[in-house]
């Protein structure tokens, strides 16, 4: 079937309000899209307020009804001026008997506006009002302790080092290569380990060359009164060192150096500086 200007204004009004056939339908678009004077009219029609479309669909209804409308109204209708169509449209479509009033608009839910204060209390907390409480911080965390975990169990095939930090960063021998690593296992139910390990922190923090950590089998707080990062057994072997040992770890992840926390301070200070020496050499 061949589309024309006669056929596209016969059916505008189908067209317009997606009544044609699927095939229909296309031709009469590609039509449009070919013909400058109908393409203008259907742009006409596009730009007119939606109550004209409304009134187009109240009227094909209408027309599939016993008491139907003398055909070619609606098209007529729409080919009249932009402000000429929407003043007769909102006339006729008031004086139709048929005509479903248009939808009321849509209720907004009210908003509740905040209670007095609240608002002062959600921009500054700090300045909040004698009647609106804070959340209270829970008891350990006020106090800072904790207790401590369950001790992370070693399996056979475990790694010989292998930590983890209290934000969940996990930390080998490999991390550590190229620095001497100095680390002391330290425990919670014995301070004095915690305590020496800090003096030698405080003796060798400042070589850049060298890392140093205490550990901890289990989860559990930092020993108070120390500054040296602080970090828990990840399942490893700790290069089979013992509860209240310290090891000097070479910067080839070889064990230069075994001895106790709990040995004369000094005494210790002065073998870790001589097998740190003589890595040097």
């Amino acid at each position: 079937m061949k589309i024309d200007c006669q056929w596209f204004t016969k059916n505008f009004e189908a067209y317009c309000t997606e009544t044609l056939g699927p095939a229909e339908s296309r031709q009469a678009a590609e039509h449009a899209a070919s013909c400058s004077a109908c393409a203008r009219e259907l742009q006409s029609y596009r730009e007119i307020d939606p109550l004209i479309k409304q009134l187009f669909k109240h009227r094909m209804t209408l027309a599939q009804s016993p008491r139907a409308v003398p055909r070619g109204f609606g098209l007529r209708f729409a080919m009249a001026g932009g402000g000429l169509a929407i003043a007769a449209a909102l006339a006729i479509f008031a004086l139709l008997p048929d005509a479903a009033p248009p939808p009321a608009p849509l209720a907004s839910n009210p908003v509740n506006p905040p209670v007095s204060g609240q608002e002062d209390a959600l921009q500054n907390p700090a300045e909040a009002p004698a009647g609106i409480e804070r959340a209270k911080p829970a008891d350990h965390a006020e106090k800072g302790s904790a207790t401590p975990g369950p001790e992370t169990p070693v399996r056979d095939n475990a790694p010989a080092f292998m930590v983890i930090d209290a934000a969940g960063y996990a930390t080998t021998l490999e991390n550590y290569r190229g620095y001497a690593l100095l680390f002391g296992v330290v425990s919670s139910e014995r301070p004095e380990t915690a305590a020496a390990l800090e003096r030698l922190y405080r003796t060798f923090s400042g070589n850049v060359k060298m890392r140093i950590l205490g550990v901890s089998r289990r989860r559990e707080n930092k020993p108070s009164g120390t500054t040296f990062p602080f970090v828990f057994n990840n399942g490893s072997r700790l290069l089979d060192a013992a509860d209240g040992e310290v090891l000097l770890v070479g910067p080839d992840g070889d064990v230069r150096f075994e001895g106790s926390l709990l040995s004369d301070p000094d005494e210790l200070a002065g073998q870790i500086k001589a097998h740190m020496e003589q890595s040097r050499r």
